[in-house]
């Protein structure tokens, strides 16, 4: 229950924007302090849903080396992707569809890799979108409409701050529609800028 957005500025990076709400099954909602949004190593991670999936991401994943002559969508295909079940089910955050039974994810995740956006759906598919963002969480269809629009325009002056403002502006707007959306609003970016 969250709307976590990456968005990617070619030939500059991406950068991830996030609300900070903790909401459950039950629409009771607090602010969390713990992050939706980590970097670790080259890698910047978004999770929607369990909390426990972003610990695990964060503390117990042990992300593979990506080897020099694989491409990046055949190593995030493979290589990773393996290894991240692997972790999952040893940690119980894959759990069986009782209607399919088929395996699903406890959550979802953005995954940011160099200049690449990834998401991670709940069956383990990695997709990648033909537009400069993506998002995941309950808000999700409500940015869609104003990220196209954003897609449209050019920024005459770019910086860190006035990307980071537009996606907080995005991310209010969804919070007024969105009951599981709430600010603070956060941001990382892998510019290699500060955020001001």
């Amino acid at each position: 229950m969250t709307c976590c957005i990456a968005y990617k500025l070619k030939n500059k990076g991406v950068i991830l924007a996030a609300d900070t709400a903790g909401t459950d099954n039950c629409d009771n909602q607090l602010t969390r302090v713990d992050p939706k949004l980590f970097s670790r190593d080259d890698f910047m991670f978004a999770v929607a849903g369990s909390f426990r999936l972003r610990d695990v991401l964060m503390y117990d994943f042990n992300i593979p080396k990506k080897p020099k002559n694989v491409s990046i969508d055949k190593y995030m295909r493979t290589k990773f992707i393996n290894a991240l079940r692997n972790t999952c089910i040893e940690k119980g955050l894959i759990k069986k569809n009782d209607d399919t039974n088929e395996e699903e994810l406890i959550g979802e995740f953005l995954i940011c890799y160099k200049d690449k956006i990834y998401k991670i759906e709940s069956d383990l598919q990695v997709g990648e979108s033909v537009d400069n963002f993506y998002i995941v969480g309950s808000g999700e269809q409500l940015a869609i409409g104003a990220l196209a629009i954003l897609e449209k325009r050019t920024f005459q002056a770019f910086n860190v701050k006035n990307i980071k403002d537009t996606l907080f502006d995005v991310l209010s707007t969804v919070s007024k529609y969105k009951s599981s959306v709430r600010g603070p609003f956060v941001s990382i970016n892998n510019f290699g800028e500060d955020d001001e």
